[in-house]
């Protein structure tokens, strides 16, 4: 049936004839799994599962997708993209089992390298080691050499969703002990700070007036009267509220790769430094 409906996808694609967003040459790209649709050829998110076509190639592929069976599967956050499937809240780097997700068999494993919180449309698979705490998927194992290695080249996704404005989720609880990674922590806005601003003194001009008062039984008075009077309005309230700032608590420790027996590798992140402050976000 999959390969019924990737096939049928290559030829609808095929007799669409090329687009805006054209792969060189107007051969078909192969994709594996959803994905964002290119914005040169109307954007939007692609739903289809099966491994399919299009005629275009993906935006910034050497970040956000990774090839497997020959094809594209994108690993990135889906939400700014688009997308209005179900999802799941994770928190940090993380490896990604391609072939659980899509159904195959196989070990495929890639990783995530986005920071903080984020989304993937997928749950982790029942036995790999994550924490569920707050309805969000902390990672609480040892991520091998591979990840290490390859961290310089894909932690650049970072750099492409942070200008996105798209709803994180929201974390509200701190990850488990387990948890090696970074802590991202938003604080809270200060106190607003209440300024009185006293406006400049206001010079009435100068006013006469004429007065006539009769008395009973006597006759009248009359009197002028000359002078120049100095006003200063009430001050004005005004409150400075400082804008709300993001700071990362804990700095990710170094990384440092080391050979234990069997000839597998493991990593040591030592210890977190510095302390919890503000709250979750």
């Amino acid at each position: 049936m999959r390969t019924t409906l990737g096939f049928l996808a290559f030829v609808m694609l095929a007799m669409a004839g090329p687009g805006p967003a054209q792969a060189q040459g107007g051969q078909a790209v192969r994709y594996v799994g959803i994905h964002p649709i290119s914005a040169d050829h109307g954007g939007g998110f692609c739903y289809i599962e099966v491994p399919h076509v299009h005629v275009y190639t993906p935006t910034k592929a050497e970040v956000l997708y990774r090839k497997h069976d020959d094809g594209y599967y994108f690993v990135g956050d889906p939400l700014p993209y688009g997308y209005q499937g179900p999802k799941q809240a994770y928190y940090g780097p993380h490896p990604i089992q391609v072939d659980y997700v899509l159904g195959d068999a196989g070990d495929d494993t890639e990783y995530c390298y986005i920071d903080g919180p984020h989304y993937h449309p997928f749950a982790p698979e029942p036995q790999a080691t994550f924490q569920l705490k707050g309805g969000v998927y902390f990672f609480t194992g040892d991520l091998p050499r591979a990840y290490v290695e390859a961290r310089p080249r894909y932690a650049k996704i970072n750099a492409v969703y942070k200008p996105l404005v798209y709803q994180r989720p929201v974390v509200v609880v701190s990850p488990p002990p387990e948890y090696r990674g970074p802590i991202y922590v938003e604080a809270e806005p200060e106190p607003a700070q209440v300024v009185y601003v006293e406006p400049a003194t206001v010079v009435v001009p100068a006013h006469v007036g004429v007065g006539v008062g009769v008395h009973a039984g006597v006759g009248f008075s009359a009197g002028v009267n000359l002078g120049v009077g100095l006003v200063a309005p009430p001050p004005t309230v005004v409150e400075v509220r400082p804008r709300r700032t993001t700071y990362i608590v804990h700095e990710e420790p170094e990384v440092r790769v080391i050979r234990v027996k069997g000839g597998k590798w493991k990593h040591d992140n030592g210890r977190h430094r510095g302390h919890d402050r503000g709250r979750w976000h």
